[in-house]
């Protein structure tokens, strides 16, 4: 009696008989593979199209088990499609070094809706193949079977290029804020533009770039169909354009391949490993060149050129030289190639990338035990650790206007007398031999090492040797100058109008009646709301609108109005009391936005959102926000317990 789990389990395939009744006519023929399984198509709607069988399937009966396989018939499979996918009695997922975004999804969705306990088989040939895959990490942990033993990664170094490209890279990130959101095609250039830009700054030579020819056709069809969509890429494109043409980045990067490829030493064939064959042609040329052979010679010497990505045979070598960083591929490569030791040539943003990289390959081999497996990878992060910049989380800063919303304090809130410090002082003595002293609780931005966030601390908790972001006094004041300036010409107006009519009015009632300021001032403190003599001068006298001041509470305000002889109704002098106040507290609001913004930019912590805020509102680049900040490194503390007033 059969005992069987499944129903088709040892099940003869419908071939097997026809083949046995029409041998005399088969035997002699080599039949394919297609022959003896079916290739059925499943279609968005989940309809199943049975593909057929050449030669064997006109003698099989319809009857018995017909051995097949199921596909999606087009790259957008659909919901329907998917499930009928996701049934099948096993799912073989073969996603060995395969990068294609659609195919991808495509695996990520059926595994995702697949039942967990239902059969399935993931053939991958690096931890990177598996990331962003929805997996149950413990049943994959039960059922993770390495084929080869892992490579062993003795360790390298950075031969770092490319100085300027974080900044650079903020500038592309501004320029295409939000405009993958607005359309399609939009979003198509902004991938497009990316890969042009990453094969820009790995570029080792002029030659016509494909990545770049393939965003200017695309803008093209974009500009002859929608030109005001296609406008929104303009800086985009000007950002590109100037990197094409910037011969020196491209020099320094091949002279830095170069140098490393001559002076490399060891014994052994050497793997250079490249981003494409452009590339590969390029530095070889250029290594011959300088060795006074041709190509051919270069490989009799035992160096080898392979770039990322290219098939064949990937056999061991002792030593490679990495320039620049592909993705997860270049990690994959060195893995395959079994590399011991690797010197790259990257720029900080290709060793951040990797970096993390090979942080994420090292977390997912753990999460499925095999923390042997992580070894080379641990290796390698050590080696990129020492030339990981510093990094910070990103956060968008809320420096926009919102002058409905700007909570104004009550007057009972002002501080008119003196202002008590933080209790207690600390001087903070830089290496480049400048001093400061601030209150304990005065927050700075500390740079992160190599792998660490940048973070905001109290100056009582600073340590020597901690790099902190400090404001260029003449450029701050540069900036918050212009800053202003842009306010009360925009959404500030209403109220910067206010307050020069309120001054204008000041200025005409005493050009008018010529009270004595010292008989205001006694009238005032009579009233009681005592004040200086200069701070009338101020309020009447003043040379400048710019520098001239207003009371700073409703009921001084009204007072000095009265004083003044100012002839105005109640509710008319309050309107332009709040609109001067507010004008007031925006203003500030501003200045300590501004000062933010300069110490975040210089730790790369500002969001793109607020990116493309600072660039559209304020007129400034990121690049000018960092020229207004600088980096002190910490070489003493001292602290003062003692409290401190200080008038204001």
């Amino acid at each position: 009696m059969e005992q069987r789990e499944q129903e088709r389990d040892f099940v003869q395939p419908d071939w097997e008989d026809a083949f046995q009744r029409h041998k005399c006519d088969l035997s002699e023929r080599l039949l394919g593979s297609k022959c003896f399984m079916g290739i059925d198509r499943v279609h968005p709607t989940g309809r199943v199209v049975k593909g057929s069988r050449p030669v064997l399937g006109r003698y099989t009966s319809h009857s018995e088990y017909r051995p097949h396989i199921q596909v999606p018939a087009n790259r957008r499979p659909g919901e329907f499609g998917l499930r009928t996918l996701a049934e099948a009695d096993v799912v073989l997922a073969d996603i060995q070094f395969y990068r294609g975004i659609r195919g991808r999804k495509i695996v990520s969705s059926i595994l995702g809706i697949r039942e967990d306990s239902a059969p399935t088989v993931i053939v991958a040939a690096s931890p990177s193949d598996l990331l962003g895959l929805p997996m149950d990490i413990e049943n994959v942990a039960e059922t993770f079977l390495p084929v080869l033993p892992p490579p062993v990664f003795i360790g390298g170094g950075v031969v770092s290029v490319g100085g300027t490209r974080l900044s650079a890279q903020r500038s592309l990130d501004l320029a295409l804020e939000g405009l993958s959101d607005m359309s399609g095609e939009l979003d198509r250039l902004v991938r497009l533009a990316r890969a042009a830009w990453w094969s820009l700054r790995q570029a080792v030579d002029n030659y016509e770039n494909r990545e770049l020819a393939r965003y200017f056709a695309a803008l093209e069809r974009l500009q002859n169909a929608r030109p005001e969509e296609a406008s929104m890429l303009t800086y985009c494109t000007e950002l590109l354009t100037a990197t094409a043409a910037d011969v020196a980045i491209q020099q320094e990067r091949l002279d830095a391949a170069v140098a490393s490829i001559i002076h490399e030493e060891g014994n052994g064939q050497l793997l250079v490993l490249v981003r494409d064959q452009r590339t590969a042609l390029s530095v070889e040329h250029s290594v011959a060149s300088v060795l006074g052979i041709d190509t051919k010679g270069l490989h009799e010497l035992g160096v080898t050129t392979r770039w990322v990505g290219q098939r064949g045979l990937h056999r061991s070598y002792e030593r490679a030289i990495v320039i620049g960083y592909s993705g997860m591929a270049t990690l994959d490569a060195i893995l395959s190639h079994r590399v011991k030791n690797a010197q790259l040539v990257m720029d900080p943003l290709e060793v951040r990338a990797a970096w993390y990289g090979a942080n994420s390959m090292i977390e997912l081999l753990k999460s499925v035990g095999q923390s042997a497996a992580a070894e080379p990878l641990e290796s390698l992060m050590a080696a990129l650790e020492p030339y990981v910049p510093p990094f910070a989380d990103t956060a968008e800063l809320p420096i926009g206007m919102d002058v409905a919303g700007t909570t104004i304090k009550t007057e009972s809130n002002e501080i008119d007398n003196d202002f008590r410090a933080n209790a207690g002082e600390v001087t903070l003595v830089f290496e480049d031999g400048t001093i400061m002293t601030t209150g304990q609780h005065t927050r700075f931005e500390v740079l992160g090492a190599a792998g660490g966030h940048t973070t905001v601390t109290f100056a009582e908790n600073l340590q020597i040797g901690d790099k902190i972001v400090m404001l260029d006094d003449d450029s701050h004041e540069l900036f918050s100058e212009r800053r202003i300036a842009m306010l009360d010409a925009g959404v500030l107006k209403e109220f910067a109008a206010a307050r020069e009519e309120w001054l204008l009015i000041v200025k005409s009632v005493y050009s008018e009646n010529r009270p004595s300021l010292r008989k205001i001032t006694r009238v005032l403190a009579e009233r009681g709301h005592p004040v200086t003599y200069s701070t009338i001068r101020s309020w009447i006298t003043f040379k400048d609108i710019d520098a001239a001041s207003t009371p700073a509470s409703w009921e001084r305000f009204r007072a000095f109005a009265a004083a003044l002889g100012v002839s105005l109704y109640e509710p008319d002098l309050r309107r332009y009391f709040d609109r001067i106040k507010r004008w007031r507290v925006l203003h500030r609001k501003a200045g300590r936005d501004l000062a933010r913004a300069i110490r975040a930019s210089y730790s790369s912590r500002l969001g793109p959102l607020t990116l493309a805020q600072i660039e559209r509102e304020w007129g400034m680049s990121v690049s000018q926000l960092m020229s207004a900040a600088q980096m002190r490194v910490v070489d003493d503390i001292i602290k003062c317990e003692e409290e401190a007033y200080v008038d204001i």
